[in-house]
C-alpha cells in the first residue's frame, strides 16, 4: 500500500461535494490506494456514502465503478489524447467535449467525459487512430472528483463550465457505431457462440438446481455464466438471472451484480468457457439425454473447460 494521502477538513468537505451528485446519479463509489483499489472485491462491494467519506478522512482517494450504461472517454495528453479527442470529434462530425467532465489531478489537461450508452452494446475499449483516448465501460473505473493525484498532489476537480453529471447523456449515435464490436456469430461463424436460443437455455438450466451453485462455488457458478453467455450470444441474461433468482438466497443486490457481470463477458473470447461446459452441467444433473438430443458429441464430457476472464480497465 502507497502512503495515504492526507486531506485538510476543507478538501474532505469540498471532495463530498463534488461526489454527492455521482452518488445521486447511481453511481457506485469504492476507495482507492492512490488510483488502485483499496480493497479487494471492489466490483461487488457496496459503500456508503458516509463510510466513503471516512475513506476520504484516512487518506484515500475514490473509484468510481462503471456500470452497464456507463460509457467514459478518457483522454491522457501524454499519449497525445488532446490531439486525437479533437480529430475524433472533428472525423465525426460531432460535439464530444460538451459532456459532464472531471480534470486529472495531474493538472496537464487529462479528463474524463462522461456519457452513457445501451447497457447490452458490446464497446472496444481502444481505438487506434485515436492514441490517447481509452474508453471505459462496465467492468473498469475512473478516479473520481476530489480524488488527490499520488504524483503531483493536485484534485481531480469537476469541470465547472462542462455540465453537471446529472445531466449526462446518451453518447451520439455516431460514435456508437465506431466504438460497437462486431458481433461474435458474424465473425466465428456461429460455430461456437450462438450456439441456444434463449428459449432453449431456459429449457437447459431447468434441470440445473443453482442451489448447487451457492456459497462455495463460485468458481463453477461463474463457469456456467459464461458458457450461457457464449452459447446464446450474450443475449440469455434475463433466463440466466430468473435462474439465479430461483435460489431463495439470492436478492435484489445479487441479482443487479450479476447482471453487471454478464455483460463484462465477451462471447466467443479464445479460451473462453464454451456452450458445452452448461450441456455437461446438464448430464451432471442426471439428463444426458437432453444433450443427447441437442448435440450427439461424445466430446461433452471431455473438454477441458475454461473460464472467462472479466474484462476491467486499470485507471
Amino acid at each position: 500500500m502507497s502512503p495515504l494521502i492526507g486531506r485538510t477538513a476543507e478538501q474532505q468537505q469540498a471532495a463530498r461535494e463534488m461526489l454527492a451528485p455521482f452518488v445521486r446519479k447511481g453511481y457506485w463509489l469504492f476507495p482507492l490506494d492512490g488510483k488502485k483499489p483499496a480493497r479487494e472485491g471492489w466490483q461487488t462491494t457496496t459503500y456508503t456514502f458516509p463510510q466513503i467519506g471516512g475513506f476520504m478522512k484516512r487518506g484515500f482517494n475514490v473509484g468510481i465503478a462503471l456500470g452497464p450504461d456507463d460509457l467514459v472517454l478518457d483522454a491522457d495528453p501524454r499519449n497525445g489524447g488532446d490531439e486525437s479527442f479533437q480529430h475524433l470529434c472533428d472525423d465525426l462530425g460531432i460535439d464530444l467535449f460538451d459532456a459532464p467532465t472531471v480534470l486529472s489531478g495531474r493538472g496537464d489537461g487529462g479528463c474524463h467525459r462522461y456519457f452513457k450508452r445501451p447497457a447490452a452494446m458490446k464497446l472496444r475499449g481502444k481505438l487506434s487512430d485515436y492514441p490517447g483516448v481509452d474508453v471505459k465501460t462496465l467492468g473498469g473505473f475512473v478516479v473520481g472528483p476530489g480524488s488527490i493525484h499520488p504524483d503531483t498532489g493536485g484534485v481531480y476537480q469537476v469541470d465547472d463550465f462542462a455540465p453537471p453529471i446529472s445531466d449526462v447523456k446518451s453518447a451520439p449515435d455516431a460514435l456508437l457505431q465506431l466504438l460497437v464490436r462486431p458481433d461474435p456469430i458474424d465473425s466465428l461463424g456461429g460455430e461456437r457462440v450462438g450456439k441456444f436460443s434463449n428459449e432453449q437455455l431456459a429449457e437447459f438450466l431447468a434441470v440445473i438446481d443453482p442451489a448447487a451453485y451457492g456459497p462455495g462455488k463460485h468458481d463453477e457458478w461463474f463457469k456456467l455464466m459464461a458458457s450461457a453467455h457464449d452459447a446464446t450470444a450474450g443475449h440469455g441474461m434475463v433466463e440466466w438471472l430468473a435462474w439465479c433468482a430461483l435460489d431463495g438466497r439470492y436478492g435484489e443486490r445479487d441479482l443487479e451484480l450479476t447482471a453487471r457481470r454478464w455483460t463484462s463477458l465477451t462471447a466467443g473470447e479464445p479460451g473462453g468457457a464454451s456452450y458445452r461446459v452448461l450441456l455437461k452441467a446438464v448430464v451432471d444433473a442426471g439428463y444426458p439425454e437432453r444433450v443427447a438430443a441437442f448435440d450427439g458429441d461424445d466430446d461433452v464430457l471431455e473438454e477441458d473447460f475454461l473460464v472467462y476472464e472479466m474484462e476491467t480497465d486499470d485507471e
